[in-house]
C-alpha cells in the first residue's frame, strides 16, 4: 500500500511540473498576432499600426520594476545600435509621463522610430495575455510573433533577433 502511495505522489509531483513549465511557455507568447491598438502617447491618444515593411519590437514594463527600468536604461543608452524596425514601449501604469525615469530617457523620446505610451490593462491581456515584466516581443514583417525576450537581457541580445540591413533572418529560440 505504501508503495503504491508513493508512485502516485511521485506521479503527482511530476505532472504539476508540466503544467508550471506549459504555464511558463504559454505566459511567454503573446495571446495572438500582434495587430493596431491604441495607446496614451505625451501628446495624448495615439494608435499603434504596425508597419507591414518591417520587424516590430513590442516592450512591455512596469515602473514598479527595477528590472524593467534598468533594461529601459540599458536601450536608452544604446538606441543608436538598433537596427531600423519599429519599436513600442508599453506599460499600464498611469504615472509614466510624470516619472522621473521618463524624464532621464530622453535618446528614447526623441527616436522617431520608437513609441512609448500608456495601454489599457484590458488592451495589454487581449494582445499579450499576462506575461512577466520585463518582456520584449519581437513579430515579423506579417505580425507574426517569431520571440520573446524575457527579464532584464543585456541590448546585445535583443539586436541577435533582428535581422540586420539586407539580412535574412531565420527563426531561433531563446
Amino acid at each position: 500500500m505504501r508503495r503504491w502511495l508513493k508512485k502516485v505522489i511521485l506521479i503527482g509531483v511530476f505532472a504539476l511540473s508540466v503544467v508550471m513549465i506549459l504555464a511558463v511557455i504559454r505566459i511567454e507568447k503573446p495571446c495572438k498576432d500582434l495587430s493596431s491598438f491604441t495607446y496614451i502617447s505625451p501628446s495624448g491618444p495615439e494608435v499603434f499600426v504596425p508597419d507591414p515593411q518591417t520587424y516590430k519590437v513590442v516592450i512591455l514594463f512596469s515602473l514598479y520594476c527595477p528590472f524593467c527600468l534598468q533594461y529601459l536604461t540599458h536601450i536608452n543608452e544604446m538606441t543608436m545600435l538598433l537596427p531600423d524596425h519599429q519599436y513600442g514601449l508599453f506599460t499600464t501604469d498611469k504615472t509614466l509621463f510624470t516619472s522621473s525615469f521618463y524624464e532621464t530617457w530622453d535618446a528614447i523620446r526623441q527616436d522617431p522610430r520608437i513609441k512609448i505610451g500608456i495601454i489599457e490593462i484590458s488592451t495589454a491581456y487581449a494582445l499579450f495575455s499576462d506575461p512577466p515584466l520585463p518582456i520584449s516581443f519581437i513579430y515579423n514583417q506579417e505580425n507574426h510573433h517569431i520571440y520573446s525576450l524575457r527579464g532584464d537581457r543585456n541590448i546585445r541580445e535583443l539586436l541577435k533577433c533582428l535581422p540586420g540591413n539586407n539580412q535574412k533572418q531565420e527563426k531561433k529560440e531563446i
